[in-house]
This record gives C-alpha cells, structure tokens and sequence, in this order.
C-alpha cells in the first residue's frame, strides 16, 4: 500500500474523531458552573455529597436543620459524577439515592485526596 491510499482510508475516520471531539468540548464548555458541597448529619453518622445548580441559592442547603454543612465550592455536575464513580471503583458506595455514604476516616481521606470540599470531616467527633 503507498502513501496515496494509506493517506485516503485514514481521513474519513480522523475526520469523525475530530467532530466528536469537537461535540464533546462544546458539551464540556456548556454545562454551568454550580455548587459542590459536603453535608454531615450528626444523628446517624451520613455524610451526603452533592452538586446544586447556579440557579439555585447555596444558603438553601442550609434549611435543612438535621443537616451540617461542611463546605462548598464553585464546580461543575462532571465533578460530582467523577467523585461518585471513582468512589464505587474504590469499594465505597452510597447507603441510598441521595448520595449519602457512611461516615469511616477511609472516605473521608478519600474526598480530602481527590480535592472534594470536605472541610474539617476528619476532626469531627463521632
């Protein structure tokens, strides 16, 4: 095969590639930007993770009162899902579908290593 024909069966498949690259960065740069926060609930030792749209107010978070805040920061839902699967893949699941997982020093060095907003978790008596 010369260089003509090997150059002539490569394009139409690099050209694919790079339209859904294209597709993927333009979904990328589209979603918006929110909140990332850490909840703890004392009473029976859940830490609950989640991700809030801009469009909702972050003192929302704050009603309810069985729940703490630990900590927020600005970021994406990508972020969020990323968290959750790299914590299945690590042996760690939630107890429910409000992302809520059992409180052990395990997750929580966990979310302090993967950058997840966990604030002061670690010192918390319990």
């Amino acid at each position: 095969m010369n260089y003509k024909d090997f150059e002539k069966a490569m394009i139409q498949p690099v050209m694919d590639i790079i339209s859904d690259l294209a597709i993927y960065n333009y979904s990328i740069s589209n979603q918006g930007e929110g909140c990332l926060y850490t909840m703890y609930k004392k009473y029976n030792c859940l830490i609950r993770i989640g991700f809030l749209d801009s469009t909702y107010n972050p003192d929302l978070l704050k009603e309810d009162s069985e729940w703490i805040v630990i900590e927020t920061r600005t970021g994406r839902e990508r972020e969020e899902k990323l968290l959750k699967l790299t914590l299945e893949e690590l042996g760690i699941s939630p107890c429910n579908q409000k992302s809520d997982y059992a409180y052990s020093k395990r997750l929580v060095s966990y979310l302090n290593t993967l950058g997840w907003p966990a604030g002061n978790l670690s010192n918390m008596n319990i």
